[in-house]
């Protein structure tokens, strides 16, 4: 048994020519259904199930229709639900941790918020970070520029021509450098 994403399976299949023979049964999931108020209750007991078998507190239904508007968000469509357990049941703990931190007996939609909260907070400082080393790599390129930047601005004071650099030929300049702060 194997188990992965379509493009992994389409890219073992293609790439690796014992692939099919070996897997010879493909089980394709839908990573959507559509929402209905019949998916939505299945949708509660299964997260109901999920709790109850990994021994976390019960859900009050507020926590659980937090959790169904989360996976509606995570298939992108206010129509449609995600079928990522993963996600969602990793939800599901943080937000048991959160009710167990606060001395409840049951998860709240409260807990489930705050575990959402805390998700998009982590997401957003590696985000941050993944900005932060662009900016440093953008000025680690200008400095490694301003020498012949710096030169150009010099001819331009000059009143010399300038072919293909950041100051034009001809350019009255009132102003310093940025490059030669």
């Amino acid at each position: 048994v194997l188990v992965g994403d379509r493009p992994i399976y389409y890219l073992l299949a293609e790439l690796d020519p014992d692939f099919l023979e070996l897997f010879k049964v493909q089980v394709d999931f839908e990573d959507e259904v559509p929402r209905s108020t019949d998916a939505e209750a299945r949708y509660g007991r299964l997260l109901g199930t999920i709790a109850a078998r990994s021994g976390l507190r019960p859900l009050e239904a507020g926590a659980v229709a937090a959790i169904v508007d989360r996976a509606s968000r995570l298939a992108g469509d206010a129509e449609r639900l995600s079928t990522h357990m993963r996600r969602l049941t990793d939800l599901l703990r943080e937000a048991e941790d959160r009710a167990a931190k606060a001395g409840r007996d049951v998860v709240a939609a409260a807990d489930v918020a705050g575990a959402i909260e805390a998700a998009r907070v982590r997401s957003s400082r590696l985000q941050e970070r993944a900005l932060e080393d662009i900016c440093e790599q953008a000025r680690a390129r200008l400095q490694a520029h301003r020498p012949s930047a710096h030169r150009a601005h010099q001819r331009v004071l000059r009143g010399e021509p300038v072919r293909g650099e950041r100051h034009q030929a001809g350019q009255q300049v009132h102003h310093a450098c940025d490059y030669c702060a």
